[in-house]
């Protein structure tokens, strides 16, 4: 699904994305982009699971929709690589 996309769906939506972690915002919060546009993803230590993941790899992202007053966040429930960057 593309991250435009989701920003229109209902608090608690089901979606899943692909594409890549482009920053690190805060702990356990990051910049997530797709060719549609960025979209703020919540990860937790645990949906890590100890993967390596750098800004050039492709990743899919499993994960709720989080509907605030000023934002659309994803409340990711699990991660996986799809594609090393190097």
């Amino acid at each position: 699904m593309p991250v435009e996309s989701a920003k229109d769906l209902a608090d608690g939506s089901r979606v899943v994305l692909e594409g890549h972690l482009i920053d690190e915002l805060d702990r356990n919060f990051f910049m997530f982009r797709d060719a549609s546009g960025e979209v703020r993803v919540e990860i937790d230590k645990e949906i890590w699971r100890g993967q390596p993941i750098g800004p050039g790899d492709a990743v899919r992202i499993h994960g709720a929709v989080d509907q605030s007053r000023l934002d659309t966040e994803i409340d990711a429930s699990h991660l996986e690589v799809l594609s090393d960057g190097d």
